[in-house]
């Protein structure tokens, strides 16, 4: 979706798999994939690149949409992002669905 610390993407729609777009349609919930992306964009402010992938839970065989940032700076900086991040989502998304997408971080 995005590369680079300056990259914005035109729409986020264009940015989204088609697989992950048709999860979402048939679920329900491209609205809150889209609440997770804006939101992560606007908490996270060192991400080198974002990366949205369907994940298949190897335990629930459910398939799960996963939003995987790539950051660049401090780890405190990330963890105040996070909460951030989590504080808006759960005000934002009703409760049966926060489970619907994931918004994982890595650093390198």
């Amino acid at each position: 979706m995005r590369s680079g610390p300056t990259a914005e993407p035109a729409s986020i729609d264009e940015t989204i798999p088609d697989d992950v777009l048709e999860l979402c349609a048939r679920r329900g919930n491209l609205a809150h994939l889209r609440t997770a992306i804006r939101l992560a964009l606007e908490h996270f402010k060192s991400i080198r690149n974002v990366e949205i992938r369907v994940q298949l839970d190897p335990e629930s065989d459910e398939q799960r949409v996963i939003v995987d940032l790539t950051l660049n700076g401090e780890i405190e900086e990330a963890l105040e992002s996070q909460h951030a991040f989590h504080r808006a989502w759960a005000q934002t998304v009703p409760l049966s669905r926060l489970d619907t997408v994931r918004v994982l971080y890595a650093f390198i």
